[in-house]
């Protein structure tokens, strides 16, 4: 089986390469030069039709097929059924709530709590794109939607992560899973971007211990993350 990743420079496509790192997977990896908006560049489109990143092609010697996949989720699930019995994936002596655990921080992830960043991130474009004579509207705009919705509700989804770190190293249990590696791209930006994260000192710990692994530093030269750029495009959706 052979692998090759389309990959955004600091985007959530991270997490695939560390995802293949944690593996030790062999895979090519393709980088993709963002245009002038900032997002993926439209050739992309003649790989996948969507052109969204990350996309994993997959050929299978076996059958000699060529998958093209997409979607972080996807791309996860797939990964996770080719490699069950990996110790990432296998759940085979897990408690009932370890396995509960397990299944909810795999779909909250992309589901739950990007999509209040991506809200966030929007709302900050829209401030920065406006005319100046419009700024003030969009940014009243923005900061009230912040205050009633989205930071109420992101600094509930951290309080109840932050409260499950304080039993265990990591989400599931005491070892690292796959589904640590879905939810640190997100905690990070969060990390970096609310200017009071302090009482969140577990989730500190729980990402001080995700970077500490060879295979996450691995990843991070692969894919070429830059953390200065990270910190600053996060810093302004908040």
């Amino acid at each position: 089986m052979k692998f090759k990743l389309y990959h955004l420079g600091n985007s959530r496509s991270q997490r695939i390469i560390w995802l293949l790192e944690s593996l030790k997977l062999d895979y090519e990896l393709i980088f993709c030069e963002r245009n002038r908006q900032g997002l993926a560049p439209e050739w992309l489109k003649t790989i996948h039709p969507l052109g969204k990143v990350p996309i994993l092609v997959i050929e299978e010697n076996q059958h000699n097929e060529k998958i093209v996949l997409a979607e972080t989720s996807a791309i996860f699930d797939f990964l996770a059924i080719k490699f069950a019995t990996h110790e990432l994936f296998s759940s085979e002596n897990f408690t009932a709530q370890q396995l509960a655990n397990h299944c909810y921080f795999k779909k909250f992830a992309d589901s739950s709590l990007m999509p209040n960043l991506a809200l966030k991130q929007i709302f900050a474009r829209i401030v920065s794109h406006s005319p100046w004579i419009a700024k003030l509207i969009t940014g009243k705009i923005k900061h009230t939607f912040d205050q009633k919705f989205l930071n109420p509700s992101i600094f509930e989804q951290l309080a109840m992560i932050d409260d499950l770190l304080k039993q265990q190293k990591f989400l599931v249990n005491d070892n690292l899973k796959a589904v640590d590696i879905l939810m640190e791209f997100m905690l990070s930006a969060l990390a970096v971007s609310i200017p009071k994260f302090q009482p969140f000192q577990n989730i500190q710990r729980y990402l001080n211990d995700l970077h500490d692994l060879q295979s996450y530093q691995q990843a991070v030269i692969k894919g070429q993350f830059d953390q200065a750029e990270f910190v600053h495009y996060w810093q302004q959706a908040w």
